[in-house]
């Protein structure tokens, strides 16, 4: 689960809702704002690495996943409004991507409309083999600027109303 607008003032108790469970937060803050992350850790998958990296464009938080059989590599960031998509695409580089099979996060660019924005993420996603996975709206406002990329073959994913936020949950399940 991630919020990405959080402002430093905000309690922790405040994003921690009845009935969550939470094992692990991961608190990546600016001066302006910050990104939460929370994971439930399933007993057989452990983080095994987290890094994360921002600037004037956004965040990147990168996770390395590990069961006993094999690993997997997420991303989630958050691309701040009207950045340059270049800049967003220079601070992913500069965590490890040669094991990112998924990349989830607030793009900022609506993949509802065609735009330069949106084919330059598209090209960069697609040179590392990862596809968007989400068709239709994430928001109140009738877009998609969240998404999910992935290299899987088999993975479902869903966009879940909430009534806090005027961006819907997007989760996917491998």
């Amino acid at each position: 689960m991630q919020e990405t607008w959080a402002l430093p003032t905000d309690p922790i108790e405040h994003y921690l809702r009845t009935g969550f469970s939470c094992s692990s937060l991961h608190i990546i803050s600016t001066e302006d704002y910050m990104m939460v992350l929370w994971f439930t850790e399933k007993p057989n998958i452990k983080i095994e690495t987290f890094t994360n990296v921002h600037d004037k464009h956004g965040k990147v938080a990168y996770f390395h996943l590990r069961t006993h059989t094999q690993s997997c590599g997420v991303c989630a960031l958050y691309r701040r409004p009207y950045s340059k998509v270049k800049g967003l695409i220079d601070l992913f580089e500069q965590v490890p991507l040669d094991s990112c099979r998924i990349v989830v996060g607030d793009f900022n660019i609506d993949h509802l409309k065609p735009s330069k924005n949106l084919q330059v993420l598209q090209n960069h996603m697609s040179s590392l083999n990862l596809l968007s996975t989400l068709k239709g709206e994430t928001t109140d406002f009738h877009s998609c600027v969240d998404q999910i990329y992935a290299s899987l073959k088999a993975y479902k994913t869903k966009v879940l109303e909430t009534y806090y936020s005027d961006h819907k949950a997007i989760w996917i399940n491998l």
